[in-house]
C-alpha cells in the first residue's frame, strides 16, 4: 500500500495495529491467562463440597474469555463467567440456590471476598498474576510484532 500523506499512514498503521490485537495478540494473552487460571486458582485449591464447571462453562471455558479493543487502541481481555446457580452446601446436605449466581466471579477469585460456597476462602489472583506475567515477559509484545510482520510490515 502506498500512503499520500501523514495522516493515511496514521490510518493504515491504526488499522493494522487494531488487526494484530484482535488475533494474536488477543490469543496470546488469553493463553497466558488460561495458564494462570490453571495454575493459580485450579492447582491452588480442590473444593470439597462443589464441583468445578472448568472448561465446560467455567472459569476455563474459552468462550468466557472475552477481548475487545478499546476506541484509544486499548486491548481489554476479560473472564466473564457468571457464578453456577446452585452448589453443595455441607450444612444442606444437599444443593442449594448460589448467591453468586448470574454474578461475575473473577472479582470474587481475584479478591477471596464473597464466596458463598464454602467458609475458607482465600484470594487467588489471575488476572493480576497475567498481568505481572506479560509485563515481565513481553508475550504480548512478541505476538504484535509477529502479526504485523505477517501483514507484511519491517517490525524490529
Amino acid at each position: 500500500m502506498i500512503c499520500k500523506n501523514l495522516k493515511e499512514l496514521e490510518k493504515e498503521l491504526y488499522k493494522r495495529i487494531n488487526i494484530a490485537l484482535d488475533t494474536e495478540v488477543a490469543d496470546t494473552v488469553k493463553e497466558v491467562m488460561a495458564d494462570h487460571i490453571r495454575d493459580d486458582v485450579y492447582n491452588k485449591h480442590k473444593p470439597k463440597y462443589y464441583s468445578r464447571r472448568g472448561s465446560d462453562g467455567g472459569l476455563a471455558d474459552p468462550e468466557n474469555l472475552n477481548a475487545t479493543i478499546g476506541s484509544d487502541g486499548e486491548l481489554f481481555v476479560q473472564n466473564i463467567t457468571l457464578g453456577s446457580k446452585t452448589f453443595y452446601s455441607k450444612h444442606a446436605q444437599g444443593y442449594v440456590p448460589s448467591g453468586n449466581a448470574n454474578e461475575f466471579i473473577t472479582p470474587i477469585i481475584e479478591s477471596g471476598i464473597g464466596y458463598d460456597a464454602w467458609d475458607e476462602a482465600f484470594p487467588r489472583p489471575y488476572v493480576q498474576n497475567t498481568h505481572d506475567d506479560l509485563e515481565q515477559n513481553h508475550y504480548h509484545t512478541e505476538a504484535m510484532k509477529r502479526s504485523l510482520k505477517k501483514q507484511g510490515l519491517e517490525v524490529k
